[in-house]
This record gives C-alpha cells, sequence and structure tokens, in this order.
C-alpha cells in the first residue's frame, strides 16, 4: 500500500535519526565549536514532528478547549437575535435602533478581528484568548442588566470586540499545532462547534422563554453565561501557547518543553522526547524561516499585499465577505421573513393554529439548524477528495449557492423556503469551512493570525452594513435581500474562477 507524504518523511527523518543517534553527542559538540552557519545542519520542519506525534489526546483536549469557544460564539449569535426582537417589545425603539444594535455588535467583531491578529503575532496566542474570554464573560453578565437600550447597544457592541478576538487567534491554534493529514477535518470540526452553540441556544429558549417575542431575555442572557464559564475554565486548565509561534518566535526552550508535555500526554510509545540532533534542525528551520520573513513584516498589514499575494488577499477577503453578508443575512433577516410571510398569506391557512406563532418559528430554526450541520459532512468529504481541486469546488459551490438565493427571492410555500434556506447555509458553511483552512494554509507564521484576522474582519465588515442594506431593499420587496445574497455569490465565483493558482493543502511555514 502507498503512503501519503506525511508517512513519508516519518521514515526519512525516522532513519536519519536512527543513523546518527548513536554518535550525537559529539556531533552537536563539533557542530557548536566548527559550523557557525545554520546551512551546516539540514532543517526538519515542525510538521515533520507533529505527523510522527500524531493526533493523540493532547490535540483532541485542544479542540475541546477552541470548541468551547466556538459553542459560545455560536449561543451568541442566536442570542442577539432574540434580544432584538424582545428588547424592542420592551423599550419600544423604532427598527433604526434595532438595526443601530444589531450592526453595533457585528461592527464590534470586526474591530476584534482587525486587532486580534495584531497581537496574537506579536505576544502569541494563549494571553489574548484568555483575556477576551474573560472579558466577554463579564461583559454579556453585565449587558443582562442593562437599564435601557443605548447601554445595551454600548455593551453589546464591546463584547463583539472581545468575541472579534476568537476566530482568528482560536481556528489559526488549531492549524499550527495539527498534523499535516488531520489539519483541514480538525478545522471543520472547530467550525462545527458553533452549531452546538446554535443548538444550545435554541433549547435555553425553551426553557427560558414564554415565546420567540415574550419572555425574561435578562434571565436567557444569563443562561449564555453559562458556556462563557465553561470555556474559561477548560481553557485556564488546558490551553498552552502555540508550538510553532514558540519555534517561530525564537522561544526554543518553552517549544521543546511544550513538545515534551504533548508527548507525555499522548503517551506516545515510540517516540518520547526531542533528540539534541531534532532540535538543533528545528532551530536550523525556523532560521530559514526567520530569512523568509523578514520581522519587520511580522504582524504586517502590508506584507499581505506584496508581491503575487496582492491578488490572493484581494480574492479571500471579497470570498470572506461575500460567505458572511449571507449567512449573517439569513440568520438575522430570517425571523423577519418569517413574519412577512404569514402578513402577506404565503403560510397555508391554518399551519399554526394549534402551535403559537413563535414557539414554531424557534422550532422551525432549531431543524434548520440541525439539518444546516450536515455541512460538516460534506466538507469532510469535499476535503478530502481527489477528484476536484479546491478552487473549483469553492466556485461550484458559490455557483450553486447563488441560484439557490435566487429562488429564495420568489413566494414560496414557507416550507419549502426554509428548505432552500437550509440548503444555502449547508453550501454557505462549506465555503467558509475551506476559507478557514486555505487562508491558514497562505501565509507565514509570523503574519498568519494577522492574515485571518484581517480577513475574517474585511468579512464581518459584511455583517456591519448588511442589516442597512436588506433593511433598505426590504422597503421595495421583502424578498429583495436574496437578490443581494445571490448577486454577491455569483461575484465570488467569478473572482475565484481568477485566481491562478489553485488551492492545495500545503505545508504551514
Amino acid at each position: 500500500m502507498s503512503k501519503t507524504p506525511a508517512q513519508q518523511d516519518f521514515d526519512i527523518d525516522a532513519d536519519a535519526d536512527n543513523d546518527v543517534h548513536g554518535e550525537e553527542a559529539g556531533l552537536m559538540d563539533s557542530y557548536t565549536k566548527i559550523h557557525p552557519s545554520w546551512d551546516s545542519v539540514e532543517p526538519m520542519s515542525l510538521d515533520q514532528i507533529l505527523d510522527r506525534v500524531g493526533l493523540g489526546w493532547y490535540f483532541i483536549r485542544l479542540l475541546l478547549v477552541i470548541g468551547s469557544v466556538a459553542v459560545s460564539e455560536g449561543a451568541q449569535i442566536i442570542l442577539i437575535t432574540i434580544c432584538t426582537i424582545m428588547t424592542q417589545n420592551q423599550w419600544h425603539y423604532n427598527d433604526g435602533t434595532r438595526t443601530a444594535l444589531i450592526a453595533g455588535s457585528f461592527l464590534g467583531v470586526v474591530a476584534g478581528s482587525s486587532l486580534s491578529g495584531l497581537f496574537a503575532d506579536k505576544i502569541g496566542r494563549r494571553k489574548p484568548m484568555l483575556v477576551s474570554l474573560i472579558v466577554m464573560t463579564l461583559l454579556n453578565l453585565a449587558s443582562a442588566f442593562a437599564p435601557n437600550i443605548l447601554v445595551f447597544i454600548i455593551l453589546r457592541t464591546a463584547l463583539g470586540i472581545a468575541l472579534g478576538f476568537f476566530a482568528p487567534i482560536g481556528f489559526t491554534m488549531v492549524a499550527e499545532n495539527t498534523p499535516r493529514d488531520y489539519r483541514g477535518g480538525v478545522i471543520v470540526l472547530a467550525n462545527a462547534a458553533m452549531f452546538v452553540g446554535e443548538l444550545l441556544a435554541c433549547f435555553i429558549a425553551y426553557l427560558v422563554l414564554d415565546d420567540y417575542v415574550n419572555g425574561n431575555w435578562r434571565a436567557t442572557i444569563l443562561w449564555f453565561t453559562v458556556p462563557f464559564a465553561l470555556a474559561i475554565v477548560l481553557n485556564l486548565l488546558f490551553l498552552d501557547e502555540s508550538l510553532r509561534y514558540l519555534m517561530v518566535a525564537g522561544r526554543f526552550e518553552e517549544a521543546f518543553k511544550l513538545m515534551d508535555k504533548i508527548l507525555k500526554v499522548n503517551k506516545h510509545k515510540n517516540f518520547t522526547k526531542l533528540t539534541e540532533l531534532q532540535k538543533a534542525r528545528l532551530q536550523a528551520w525556523e532560521h530559514n524561516l526567520e530569512q523568509e520573513v523578514t520581522e519587520e513584516e511580522t504582524a504586517s498589514v502590508k506584507a499581505l499585499f506584496k508581491g503575487k499575494n496582492k491578488r490572493l488577499t484581494l480574492i479571500i477577503w471579497f470570498g470572506w465577505f461575500a460567505s458572511f453578508f449571507v449567512y449573517y443575512g439569513i440568520i438575522i433577516y430570517l425571523p423577519l421573513t418569517l413574519s412577512q410571510f404569514q402578513e402577506v398569506g404565503h403560510a397555508k391557512e391554518g399551519e399554526i393554529n394549534e402551535t403559537p406563532k413563535n414557539t414554531l418559528d424557534i422550532s422551525r430554526i432549531t431543524v434548520s439548524i440541525l439539518v444546516e450541520s450536515l455541512s460538516t459532512i460534506i466538507a469532510f468529504a469535499a476535503l478530502y477528495a481527489k477528484f476536484i481541486s479546491r478552487q473549483k469546488f469553492l466556485i461550484i459551490v458559490f455557483i450553486l449557492t447563488g441560484i439557490i438565493s435566487l429562488l429564495n427571492a420568489f413566494y414560496l410555500p414557507v416550507n419549502v423556503y426554509l428548505i432552500f434556506i437550509t440548503i444555502t447555509k449547508i453550501l454557505n458553511n462549506t465555503c467558509t469551512f475551506y476559507y478557514y483552512i486555505f487562508t491558514l494554509e497562505s501565509y507565514p507564521t509570523k503574519n498568519r493570525a494577522t492574515a485571518l484576522g484581517t480577513a475574517i474582519a474585511f468579512g464581518k465588515v459584511a455583517t456591519v452594513i448588511m442589516p442597512f442594506i436588506c433593511l433598505g431593499v426590504s422597503q421595495i420587496y421583502f424578498l429583495a435581500p436574496y437578490l443581494v445574497f445571490s448577486l454577491l455569490c455569483f461575484t465570488a465565483s467569478f473572482s475565484l474562477s481568477r485566481l491562478d493558482q489553485s488551492m492545495e493543502e500545503h505545508e504551514l511555514k
């Protein structure tokens, strides 16, 4: 049976280690005394080490830590939708203020995403994640006691800033610490945790609220603090700094100690400790990377537009923009669309007589989220498919999303409409999964978090302007937002077709 490139790396590196193991001390002594140049030692990448370590308990634990924050983020998406309806009923503010609440929350996420990568590439991944998580928890608690809509908007916007820190750093951590053969799949799983958060939010809504419009929204927010608290505990117990970041930052002793910890947690039988030669080869690898990416380019947005990266970055940014505009547009606009369907008589007569209207809406949204989670399976299958490149797959998926969004702009039976909405979200989620992977693998470690952070930030600019655009076009025709979604998807597909290089997975640097 043929071996994967990663497995071949294991064998080559293992043979090399076996050949020199007995004379290693002498080799290292002569190296440090005689050879001043890093070129005298053959580099060995961190990916080769991670491939040999495999996906053990340490990486499963890391996924659990990152996933706990993703659960919290997913819950917040549903929470803001519920709160905009219920606080409007209590405080009687107009639709413009409601739009400002939604836009303010997403504007905070944009600001947080923009800043997170810069912090993470300068000071590391762990501290910004922990601080932002604690701040999120405190702000969520405070918003439950907001005396009026102005204070509520300020607190939710500030919470959005802290929330925006998570995605760039969290998914960077996953990619940087996962073996090559599992990297894409693990990132898909980390994204899937958001579905768990959305379902948890629906469950809390069933327990706490009278219906989708009435109930104790303050108690609901307090309940939503539980996922944050759990995430804090898991992060304090298990979250370490990124191994790859420590290596690239030149903090070798910390990196080697962390590797020993990883090997101990994984209980690896055939690989229990880094040898001195392996350490030297890893340091040589880091030295080569240092020559490729200068210190001035670390955490530099300007470097993302340098040379051939310019077209790549612009296409990636627009893909994020289109994906977020469509996804969050559906999330925010779905409850309003359902109510409009009933007002104009497109729901079947007597369809909701026995069940309170808003409770039924929660049921439909819950089912939609459950079916939407199928995007995880689709993403997994496409990720490891050999018959189509990622670039072509993304082009096709964007086209399909655009077609279905166009169909949603017509009057349809409400259940057919919800089926199409769910399919749209499944396809859109698949694109988002791939953009996480592609963005992370397209840039070196020294500005990887900056690249992902700025890409997500630009994408989430869409969530800030989306409420205003959707509100404006819906005044003309209440299903017109889906025409906007369709146009964005077709444009994203066309822009991807202009990308010369194929979106294939490659080694992180």
